[in-house]
């Protein structure tokens, strides 16, 4: 090739270089090049979609990922991978995008394989399309609510005069179990759908409209469906005029979900009332002012409250003899209320009638759903005998330590890890120190190398044998 030649064949390849250039460079979509999401070549478009002043600073950020959502990373990676092994993954999709400053945009992105420097990369041209999502979003939800209106309220629409069916629209249908307003209209008569024992009410209420307009515009009634299943209907009538004529539009709820609701509620409630009044304990519930808003039969009966009337009465009126524990139980509410734990306490007291009795009481804030103490909690039982019991336990052990103490023999108790638990009197004078510094010590830290003769022994004792020796025995002062 001559040099005239080669200097053509330059110039020819410089003028196409700075076309693709302009080409590329004047797009409105986004150009980038990238391997594994390392960033290799992006257009000014590219960078300015995403934020950047510039493509060399997009550039220095070097990982692609950062501009996709944290929702969509997985997926641009898997059909990255995908793509690259040669699986048929689709060139055109959309994802979200992230701006510099955080804003999350929509993009339509066209990708391929190409080779960049010799080695495989995938070249992605991107276009924002935000605008266009926004629009689509907009327009959906004005069609959906167009629908809404069009295929009607879920409440059922009746339109009637003297029960003559004028209007009904497919919810009243449906409530009713008919296919279509056209075949419920078909029947002519909206007494069809009202339970029979309620046709008196529903006329008389009716014809006061009718005539002074003083009735009432909300009420429930059980009605009829097809099948002739019972339902629970909510009304809320008015007056109207319909073809230049008066008549009557009611809307209807149906409410039987909520009513038999009611009624498994008052059964649970029954229920519940039942548990509470088998326990063997008290159990009752106060508001903030420490009134009793519900308690047990056993609670009732063991402070002679009226079970049906519990608000009458609070902490004042229990009948105890001292000040005292009335306080006591206003500072245990106290607590529950200000602290919003539970609080456990045995505390003893005296009735009016002069019995004495020991309880122990368990308080527990009443929480309503959104998790604000609306009351206290609690159940109590009586322990007296319990207590009666480790108090005389307790003397047991006293006068059976006492005698151990002051008999004339060297006693001492250790566990299965050789530790002393207790040494009587004779112990400590035997050894030579007081109790405490023996208690929690192993026999070899007693007796040091003396222990060697004792351990044979001591080991037999603790697998249950009754073990008799005589030794002498060096112990360490």
């Amino acid at each position: 090739m001559s040099l005239t030649e080669r200097k053509r064949a330059e110039e020819a390849l410089r003028a196409s270089e700075e076309r693709w250039r302009d080409l590329v460079e004047g797009s409105i979509q986004g150009i980038v090049v990238h391997r594994g999401f390392r960033l290799l070549f992006v257009t000014r478009a590219y960078a300015s979609i995403f934020g950047f002043d510039s493509p060399e600073e997009l550039l220095a950020m070097g990982d692609q990922k950062i501009l996709f959502a944290p929702q969509e990373r997985s997926r641009v990676e898997d059909s990255y991978f995908e793509r690259v092994a040669g699986g048929n993954v689709p060139n055109r999709f959309e994802f979200q995008g992230l701006r510099r400053d955080g804003a999350i945009i929509w993009l339509e992105n066209v990708a391929r394989r190409v080779v960049w420097e010799g080695e495989p990369a995938v070249q992605a041209t991107v276009q924002d399309i935000t605008a266009r999502k926004v629009a689509e979003e907009a327009l959906r939800e004005s069609e959906e609510r167009f629908r809404d209106l069009i295929e009607g309220s879920v409440e059922g629409i009746l339109i009637h005069r003297d029960f003559q069916l004028l209007f009904v629209n497919r919810a009243y249908a449906a409530i009713h179990g008919y296919e279509s307003p056209e075949e419920i209209l078909a029947l002519g008569n909206a007494r069809k759908f009202i339970l029979p024992e309620e046709l008196p009410r529903l006329e008389a209420i009716h014809l006061a409209r009718k005539q002074s307009g003083h009735a009432p515009t909300q009420f429930e009634f059980k009605g009829l469906r097809k099948d002739g299943t019972r339902i629970w209907l909510r009304n809320l009538s008015r007056r109207i005029t319909w073809r230049g004529q008066p008549a009557v539009q009611s809307t209807l709820l149906d409410i039987t979900d909520r009513k038999q609701a009611e009624d498994e509620l008052q059964a649970s409630q029954r229920l519940l009332r039942e548990v509470f009044n088998a326990l063997p304990h008290h159990f009752f519930l106060k508001d903030l002012k420490g009134r009793y808003q519900m308690f047990n039969r056993d609670f009732g009966k063991y402070w002679g409250i009226d079970p049906e009337h519990p608000t009458d009465w609070s902490t004042k009126d229990l009948p105890v003899a001292d000040k005292k524990s009335k306080e006591f139980f206003r500072d245990t509410d106290r607590k529950v209320l200000q602290t919003g734990l539970t609080v456990e306490e045995y505390f003893p007291f005296k009735k009016k009638d002069g019995s004495e009795t020991f309880r122990r009481q368990i308080k527990v804030p009443f929480r309503n759903p959104s998790g604000e103490i609306v009351g206290i909690i609690g159940l109590s039982e009586d322990v007296t005998e319990r207590k009666q019991a480790e108090m005389a336990l307790q003397e047991s052990e006293s006068q059976t330590r006492l005698m151990i103490n002051n008999l004339p023999a060297l006693i001492t108790y250790m566990g299965s890890d050789q530790r002393y638990r207790y040494v009587n009197k004779t112990a400590v004078e035997w050894y030579g120190r007081p109790a405490a510094d023996i208690v929690g010590r192993t026999v070899k830290e007693i007796f040091g190398p003396a222990y060697e003769k004792l351990a044979p022994r001591i080991v037999a004792a603790l697998s249950g044998q009754k073990v008799t020796f005589e030794e002498e025995i060096s112990y360490p002062d």
